[in-house]
């Protein structure tokens, strides 16, 4: 579908920019694309066909093959333990009770997870690390949710659970059919990788991870065997959005504003995507130097310009991503602005 986009340059679009006193300090490159859950490019920001790894971006996907194990109905799991599923949390004392609670349920000790232990990059986990306690690390790692999700998975199924993370491990084969079927790519030119925390990644065209995303959205357009799975992972993310990330998390102001009517969920190195549910619109943003700090103001811009901000929620997502940027003492020493130059299809 590249006639769509005929005639952009290679190099992608600014999306976003950085200025101290109105002199422009640093920009950021990258794409968006919007779309619907038959596959129908709505607007985009650059090559729509640039292909990415959603990295974290992937979870509510493999969270479904954690619902279709029948692991979620056997041990009862709640909205918070499902969405821990799907996050990438701080590690603050809720993920850890809850994914301590999940393996209680599941018999497995925190030493069955097989992430790694993440650096101590917060206050929280910096404090774990001094105390030297292995196990609370283990639960503090962000991808300790997703882990104990894959593992109740191969308890329900019978799966082995030393190897779960590799890549020919039956559990991880039928992620990978999941995932080829909510992005629309055929199972075999799905381009893998190997995510940080062990376990297999995936990369697709923007748009086509956005299809899926717009599947989250509106689970009516999901492949019919997995309408039931998607639709609850959604409402659990949408109820709980504390356990997809925490504490002053872009995911979870943005599902806490707009009373979880949007889904969000970023990944590494410069990916966020969101559902907009009542809109059933699925929206991949990738910025090309892996950043984060411009997803706030551009993410903003982009529903304001999609019309899918609600009385009042532009101001609360104006203060929690404000533009305005300020010394240690205050001082108004600059600004960062979305420069989103979205472009609508048809």
């Amino acid at each position: 579908m590249r006639d769509e986009a005929k005639g952009m340059s290679d190099m992608p679009p600014i999306l976003a920019e950085l200025t101290r006193n109105g002199t422009p300090e640093s920009r950021h490159r990258g794409w968006v694309a919007v779309a619907r859950g038959d596959g129908t490019l709505v607007a985009h920001a650059g090559d729509p066909e640039q292909l990415t790894f959603p990295r974290s971006a992937m979870k509510p996907f493999q969270a479904v093959a954690v619902v279709e194990s029948g692991a979620a109905d056997r041990f009862a799991f709640s909205d918070e333990e499902l969405a821990i599923c799907c996050g990438s949390h701080h590690g603050e004392r809720r993920h850890r009770e809850t994914v301590a609670g999940i393996l209680a349920k599941i018999g497995q000790p925190a030493t069955a997870l097989l992430g790694a232990i993440d650096p101590p990059y917060n206050a929280e986990r910096e404090r774990l690390a001094e105390a030297g306690d292995e196990v609370a690390q283990r639960l503090a790692q962000n991808c300790s949710g997703k882990h104990a999700g894959m593992l109740a998975a191969c308890v329900a199924l019978g799966y082995p659970t030393e190897t779960y993370d590799a890549a020919d491990h039956p559990h991880q084969r039928a992620i990978r059919s999941i995932v080829a079927q909510f992005w629309d790519v055929p199972e075999d030119q799905l381009v893998a990788g190997l995510d940080n925390c062990t376990l297999p990644a995936f990369a697709a065209p923007i748009r086509n991870v956005a299809t899926g995303w717009a599947r989250i959205a509106d689970p009516d357009s999901a492949p019919a065997e997995h309408r039931e799975a998607i639709r609850r992972i959604g409402e659990a993310m949408g109820r709980e959005p504390f356990m997809v990330a925490g504490t002053a998390g872009l995911n979870t102001i943005l599902m806490d504003v707009t009373g979880g009517r949007v889904l969000a969920k970023d990944g590494a190195e410069g990916v966020v995507c969101l559902a907009i549910r009542d809109k059933g619109l699925g929206v991949t943003v990738k910025l090309e130097d892996g950043s984060f700090r411009a997803h706030g103001v551009i993410v903003r811009d982009l529903l304001r310009r999609l019309d899918a901000l609600k009385p009042g929620e532009d101001t609360a997502l104006a203060a929690a991503f404000g533009e305005r940027l300020e010394s240690n003492r205050h001082q108004h020493v600059g600004d960062i602005r979305s420069t989103l130059d979205l472009r609508f299809v048809g």
